[in-house]
């Protein structure tokens, strides 16, 4: 968890406006766990497109 918290502020700078306020607005317990899970897929995702342009450069 202490990963996510380090992680989140980068991530939530590049997210759109509508996913911030889906955090501010919805301030219930499953909301937040929604909005963390959808957080690190992006996350992953960012991830998993870096490694492609990295491979595709060095291939």
């Amino acid at each position: 968890m202490i990963y996510c918290n380090e992680v989140m502020p980068r991530i939530t700078l590049d997210l759109d406006d509508d996913s911030y306020e889906l955090l501010e607005s919805d301030r219930g317990e499953m909301s937040q766990q929604k909005y963390m899970i959808r957080l690190l897929k992006e996350f992953q995702l960012h991830i998993s497109i870096k490694r492609r342009k990295k491979e595709g450069k060095n291939g």
